[in-house]
């Protein structure tokens, strides 16, 4: 017997919970794509938390973003045009105590989301002292635990500090490929913890570019997508290489046309598979669940 082919899809939900959370829920559970990871902000769970809480325990993962208390877009290392935190040590303090919040209503989360990714995080971090041209290299060499210029040695500590740190607490930074295991299927992920985005707000989002689904505020806003169709992409590689494929999603749940994008893209993903006919299994996984895929 064969074995199946699937496309696993890891929605990774950020900013959340909101008022739009619950709607949702339902929309994923009634999709059967209940299985995603929410990276939440601890200012909107304490927020949202009686409403919403037990229903993101049921429907997935609930993972580490943003971790001050009442400041919902607070960075965890320096940054020249957002609020941070004085010192990581400080970060790490109040991660400790978000953690214990998380523990009494049995939540242990596995994967941190640092705002904007560890890639953003860094490069922000790297320019706040300074840097301009030289960043990007730089933040790739320090997540690569590579040599840096002896000018930016204090920023390497500092990110090595947080390794450290999230270790101890039993969390990973959820980047690239965590401990250097290669996606299912080869797939690439460069810097970034994500490698598709789904958004329906016409500002402030990356790409839409899950499928070849178009949001309407996008398209009236007229922006162009780059990068399109990356599911039915992922479901072309599949049927050449004969292997299975995973495809990890950034989202949002904080406006109501992003909660209607993703399952606009979910209905996409299905009816592609129904109208070509394909030998392809979608399955919808946590980022623990595509870990564990990973070092089978």
């Amino acid at each position: 017997m064969e074995t199946p082919l699937y496309c696993y899809i890891a929605w990774t939900i950020d900013d959340g919970p909101s008022e739009f959370t619950g709607q949702l829920i339902d929309s994923l559970n009634d999709l059967g794509a209940g299985a995603v990871t929410w990276f939440c902000a601890r200012s909107n769970m304490h927020r949202y938390k009686d409403s919403v809480f037990q229903g993101m325990k049921q429907s997935g993962e609930i993972g580490i973003h943003e971790i001050h208390p009442q400041e919902p877009w607070c960075n965890w290392f320096p940054h020249a045009t957002r609020p941070h935190f004085p010192s990581i040590e400080q970060a790490v303090a109040e991660l400790e105590q978000y953690l214990e919040e998380l523990s009494a209503d049995d939540v242990q989360p596995a994967f941190v989301r640092l705002p904007g990714g560890e890639f953003s995080e860094l490069l922000a971090y790297i320019k706040y002292y300074g840097a301009t041209q030289d960043a990007p290299t730089i933040a790739r060499c320090i997540i690569d635990n590579k040599p840096v210029p002896h000018r930016w040695q204090f920023i390497a500590d500092g990110w090595q500090y947080l390794q450290t740190q999230l270790r101890r607490l039993g969390l990973t930074i959820w980047s690239g490929a965590p401990g250097n295991l290669p996606l299912l299927g080869g797939s690439p992920f460069h810097y970034n913890s994500w490698q598709a985005e789904s958004a329906g707000v016409a500002q402030g989002r990356g790409a839409n570019n899950v499928t070849w689904h178009e949001a309407p505020a996008r398209k009236l806003a007229n922006i162009k997508e780059v990068n399109k169709g990356l599911f039915e992409r992922a479901c072309q590689h599949i049927l050449q290489t004969g292997e299975s494929f995973s495809l990890v999603v950034l989202t949002h749940d904080v406006y109501q046309e992003d909660v209607d994008e993703i399952a606009a893209h979910i209905v996409a993903m299905n009816r592609y598979i129904e109208q070509h006919g394909l030998p392809i299994g979608i399955r919808y996984v946590t980022l623990s669940a595509l870990f564990k895929l990973m070092r089978c």
